[in-house]
């Protein structure tokens, strides 16, 4: 909720120096602050930890990066 709030404070200001850009920005800097956070608090219920995080995720984005090339490769 605090998250919330600062990203609503943080829009008015934003909004009137930069326009719709400024509120986009607010709502990009609170997910900026609570993503680590939600992360953090995933690791500490899943008893995982980042390097563990990222050499489960590395071996799959390479795979999807691979389907996606090869269904463009033979598309064209």
């Amino acid at each position: 909720m605090i998250g919330s709030l600062a990203a609503v404070f943080c829009c008015w200001p934003l909004s009137q120096a930069f326009g719709l850009y400024g509120a986009a920005a607010s709502s990009m800097v609170i997910d900026a602050i609570l993503i680590p956070y939600c992360l953090m608090k995933a690791f500490a219920i899943t008893h995982d930890t980042l390097p563990q995080f990222l050499a489960g995720l590395l071996p799959a984005a390479r795979h999807g990066l691979a389907s996606v090339r090869k269904r463009v490769v033979t598309s064209a």
